[in-house]
């Protein structure tokens, strides 16, 4: 898989306008990209964000392209076909919680833990629909809101009241839900400080679940599917706490969990794969066939941590933040 390699730089070479957008303070180049602009890193909170800090266009527009699978860069094509595969799951009644992400299991717990069974549940970003599904299935009232029409319109199909829009557009009386999750998408928004002070301010007695991928404290290394416009932050714990804190939340937990290691060149193959050859799978075999891979893939990687316990390619790992309001 290539990469692009990080470098330091002085302070002398920082550029003005470029300072923290979520702790304000002055930050350095860290990287320069081949696409234009450059990655910017801020030594007091950690964040590591794009400059500028701008998806050149909608996020309407740029993820109804990546959902219906007309958006290459920054291996974005995904999202399409995770679409695919996810549908073929949930169409089968499969387990759901054995594919669920450990932070989303920890999600449920939580859920359950500070607002009890029956609770409303919105969850920001809920693309597919995965975690609606399952907590649905655990008995939580739920509903979602997304930008990308294409996932949308699939969620809504499957009975789940979604708004399509930004959660800066959601009407003030859309929704009063108990806990407020958002899983691996604040990356994707221009302004994430911006982004919690809405849901603090929208929903203002909702717990909030957030997960994001941890890459690291300082990462020399960066695969393009980590980059723009896919991705616009890298989080660290400090980041996350400084961005909530100053949101107005009271902070019950941020920890690093350990997930399965994704490849781009292995399991973004495989998923491209499946994508290509479904038709030919009878559908009462899909969900079997893409459970078992997932089984497997976290069977292999728990055998890989014991043999070789703290390498990055046996393991990565994933920042799950649970909070409160202040």
């Amino acid at each position: 898989m290539s990469t692009v390699q990080a470098r330091d730089v002085s302070d002398r070479e920082q550029a003005s306008g470029g300072g923290c957008p979520i702790c304000g303070s002055n930050a350095r180049e860290y990287m320069r990209l081949s696409a234009g602009g450059e990655l910017r890193h801020c030594d007091t909170c950690g964040l590591t964000f794009a400059h500028p800090l701008d998806l050149q266009d909608t996020p309407q527009g740029l993820f109804a392209r990546a959902y219906s699978g007309r958006e290459s860069r920054a291996s974005m094509a995904m999202f399409h076909q995770r679409l695919v595969w996810r549908a073929d799951l949930l169409s089968a009644g499969a387990r759901i919680e054995q594919v669920l992400p450990r932070t989303q299991k920890r999600a449920l717990d939580y859920i359950e833990r500070v607002a009890g069974r029956g609770a409303s549940v919105l969850d920001i970003g809920c693309g597919s629909g995965l975690f609606l599904e399952a907590a649905s299935r655990r008995g939580y009232e739920v509903s979602g809101v997304e930008v990308a029409e294409p996932a949308v319109r699939f969620t809504q199909g499957q009975g789940y009241r979604v708004f399509h829009g930004t959660v800066e557009e959601t009407p003030e009386d859309w929704s009063d839900p108990d806990v407020c999750t958002a899983f691996y998408m604040i990356h994707h928004v221009t302004d994430p400080g911006r982004f919690l002070e809405t849901i603090r301010r929208k929903f203002p007695r909702a717990h909030l679940v957030l997960t994001e991928h941890y890459l690291g404290e300082g990462p020399k290394k960066i695969a393009p599917m980590n980059l723009p416009p896919r991705r616009l932050t890298i989080w660290t714990q400090e980041s996350l706490r400084v961005a909530l804190t100053n949101a107005g939340f009271e902070i019950d937990d941020i920890s690093l969990v350990p997930h399965p290691p994704f490849h781009e060149s292995l399991d973004g193959a495989l998923t491209r794969l499946y994508c290509s050859v479904r038709g030919a799978i009878p559908g009462s075999v899909r969900p079997r066939l893409i459970a078992s891979y997932l089984k497997a893939q976290e069977s292999s990687s728990a055998a890989l941590r014991w043999i070789i316990p703290g390498s990055p390619n046996a393991a990565q790992q994933h920042l799950l933040a649970l909070a409160r309001p202040a």
